[in-house]
This record gives C-alpha cells, sequence and structure tokens, in this order.
C-alpha cells in the first residue's frame, strides 16, 4: 500500500464471513479480517454505480482497501459499528500502476 492510500484510509474496519459448515449447519459469521484501513465511506461515484449495473434507487456506499484484503461479495463490513453488506468488490486504478479494492456496500437493517 502506498504512503498517499496509507494517508487517506483513515477508517477502521473488520469483515464477517459465514462460518465453515459442520455437519449441515452453520455457526453464523465470524470474524474473517481483524482490523484493517479504509477510505471513510462516502456515496457510490455514479460511474462505478453505472458500470457495475447497480439499481439507482438503491441507497449504497463505497470506500477502498488495500488489494491485499480478502474481501468478498457477500462478506459483511463493519465500520463504527455498522454493518455494511458487500455488494460488489472490484480492482480500482490507484496512483502509478497501483491497484486497490473498490467496495460497494449496503447497510444492512
Amino acid at each position: 500500500m502506498s504512503v498517499a492510500f496509507r494517508r487517506l484510509a483513515s477508517a477502521t474496519a473488520h469483515t464477517l464471513r459465514a462460518a465453515t459448515i459442520t455437519g449441515g449447519k452453520s455457526s453464523g459469521l465470524e470474524i474473517h479480517l481483524a482490523d484493517f484501513a479504509c477510505l471513510p465511506l462516502m456515496p457510490v461515484d455514479p460511474e462505478l454505480r453505472q458500470s457495475l449495473g447497480l439499481d439507482a434507487a438503491l441507497e449504497l456506499k463505497q470506500t477502498f482497501v488495500d488489494r491485499v484484503s480478502d474481501v468478498r461479495e457477500g462478506d459483511v463490513l463493519v465500520v463504527d459499528g455498522t454493518e455494511y453488506q458487500v455488494r460488489s468488490v472490484a480492482e480500482w486504478p490507484w496512483r502509478k500502476n497501483e491497484i486497490v479494492l473498490a467496495l460497494v456496500l449496503e447497510e444492512r437493517k
């Protein structure tokens, strides 16, 4: 992760992922990635919304994380105690040939 990205990634998050199914039952969600840095949440960029074919009526947020983070669609991202369902994960060009992950999130009700 570049120094510039680290400076901007001022929010802290962790992810929850469905636990491994044992004996036909899942034990629910468990912490998958402990605290890591992300950019503060912001409204989804119209260009990103259009490129992913997302419904314009949905209230979605976006953030960016380091590319090496193992965040997947379907995970739950927790930022400041609020849970967001990860709707989309896509590589996004950053600076000077650096790639980060763009996450599109929907607040869990």
